[in-house]
């Protein structure tokens, strides 16, 4: 009798202890697609102010430097700046795409400096621009998937759960002569 009892209490206690794994994975999880989403909501901003912060800066470029626009010139040049540096930080060198586009951001500053130089750099930009805006999308849905779908643990922790629980049914189902 006493046998029965202790079986039944390591049993609850590993019930107790399974299901406070999964809890502790599936809040986890749930907080790193928060942060994902957070991410990628961030990633978006950035990289639409960095194709408006380059657009305006080429037409800013046309201008004649003067005394009177010297300091809107070099406070659009911090804006390029910033806005460029801002989706590089936020870009995972690791992923080949991510590479592409720290790559294409790259392309877009050289290009914005031979723009002031004078040459004409429009039908260019206006490729460079395309390509970016097509990679971001690219990038911004493999992420939202990512994210849709859960994380790695996740996934493997649910299809884990599905696959022992249909397991144990068929068991009891088996077991029980139903």
């Amino acid at each position: 009798m006493s046998g029965d009892f202790s079986i039944g209490a390591v049993g609850a206690a590993v019930i107790a202890a399974v299901i406070s794994l999964i809890g502790l994975i599936v809040a986890k999880e749930n907080k790193t697609s928060e942060f994902r989403q957070e991410w990628i909501n961030a990633l978006r901003e950035s990289i639409s102010d960095a194709i408006s912060a380059v657009a305006a800066m080429h037409i800013i470029a046309d201008m004649i430097i003067d005394d009177d626009n010297a300091e809107m010139i070099a406070e659009a040049w911090r804006k390029v700046s910033k806005s460029l540096s801002l989706v590089e930080l936020r870009l995972n060198i690791v992923e080949p795409d991510h590479l592409e586009l720290q790559g294409l951001i790259r392309q877009s500053e050289k290009l914005i400096k031979r723009g002031t130089d004078g040459e004409d750099i429009s039908g260019e930009l206006e490729l460079l621009q395309d390509s970016v805006t097509a990679l971001s999308q690219q990038v911004l849905k493999r992420e939202w998937d990512r994210v849709k779908d859960g994380e790695a643990t996740f996934q493997l922790t649910k299809y884990g759960l599905v696959m022992i629980v249909g397991f144990a049914l068929l068991k009891w189902a088996y077991g029980s002569g139903i």
